[in-house]
């Protein structure tokens, strides 16, 4: 907008032309396999949370972001030549194709709401870190 308005000639001059942002890298941890564990068997009351969490899991056993699972159509679902599941799509990120073989427990929540048309419209609602108690940041 303060670009807009200096070549619109409504301000004299850019107040920001002198600021450089900088970006801090931070490091991100990874989930350990307790709190993975501790996630997966949480008994949450709603079922709506039930799936958020099945959600998570199902994107930590397939290593599918966010963005990119809330994309994923059963067409995505195909048989390789070692006869198990994969998923095949574009990474929404880059547009590059990814192909992704499924692990038991992916496959298990797939099997799980595999009649479920709605349940990824869930993934919104999320549970928050203090309420699940765990040690580890999650990034979702």
């Amino acid at each position: 907008m303060i670009s807009l308005a200096y070549r619109m000639e409504w301000i004299d001059k850019n107040p920001f032309i002198k600021f450089q942002s900088t970006l801090e890298p931070r490091e991100r941890e990874f989930l350990s396999a307790e709190d993975l564990h501790a996630i997966e068997h949480k008994n949450l009351k709603l079922d709506r949370l039930d799936r958020v969490r099945d959600l998570f899991v199902f994107s930590c056993y397939s290593e599918i972001s966010y963005g990119d699972l809330v994309l994923l159509k059963p067409e995505n679902l195909t048989f390789g030549i070692n006869k198990k599941l994969w998923i095949v799509t574009r990474r929404m990120k880059n547009g590059n194709s990814e192909k992704v073989p499924l692990l038991k427990k992916a496959v298990t929540i797939i099997e799980k709401y595999k009649n479920d048309v709605d349940c990824w419209d869930y993934l919104k609602n999320c549970v928050s870190r203090k309420y699940r108690g765990l040690q580890t940041p999650i990034f979702f």
